[in-house]
């Protein structure tokens, strides 16, 4: 079953029906009102934008079910302060998190192998993002103006790190990239 849009009106509080398995691109876009979402265990797929500029969402758990997630699927969400990764999710596509300046904490990705471009851009906010530890190739300024983040612990496979990924991450004191890494893009670390 997909939800394909969301319809309510003034609701903080939204539960997903089990047995939905994948959200529609564009379902909640702009629903600035809502502050959490419950989302089913049987969900496998989130499509593009669809919790974009929902500006309220402080919380929403992903599901270990959870297998793909859209480009910019959160993009714009303020107030989003933490989010799981779960194990099933390969990459993280590009925008997923981009602009939620809320966004604190990034933990599990244990079954990550990409973080796609300007996936974590503008997150003024990180400071632990843990799916750095397990993916081998990082896109574009995909951590670009992550400005409070402290230099993160890298996959010892990491393998591929795009132009600009941590441009402005001033918060960097100290850099270490592992002997894996075979190939490095333009201004990797400009402006730390």
């Amino acid at each position: 079953m997909t939800l394909n849009a969301y319809a309510g009106k003034e609701q903080a509080h939204i539960v997903v029906p089990e047995g939905v398995r994948e959200i529609a691109a564009d379902a909640f876009r702009g629903h600035a009102e809502i502050e959490s979402i419950q989302l089913p265990e049987t969900l496998e797929i989130i499509g593009d934008n669809a919790f974009t500029g929902c500006l309220a969402l402080k919380r929403i758990n992903l599901p270990e079910s959870l297998t793909s997630l859209g480009q910019a699927a959160f993009r714009s969400c303020h107030s989003l302060e933490e989010v799981h990764v779960p194990a099933g999710l390969d990459v993280i596509p590009a925008r997923a998190f981009s602009l939620c300046a809320g966004l604190e904490r990034v933990t599990g990705g244990k079954g990550l192998y990409g973080i796609q471009e300007e996936a974590f851009s503008g997150c003024k906010s990180l400071v632990e993002c843990q799916p750095l530890a397990y993916a081998v190739d990082l896109g574009d300024y995909a951590f670009s103006w992550c400005i409070e983040m402290p230099f993160p612990k890298l996959s010892p496979e990491l393998a591929y790190l795009g132009n600009g990924v941590f441009r402005h991450c001033v918060s960097f004191d100290i850099c270490e990239l592992p002997p894996s890494v075979v190939s490095v893009g333009d201004d990797v670390f400009i402006g730390c």
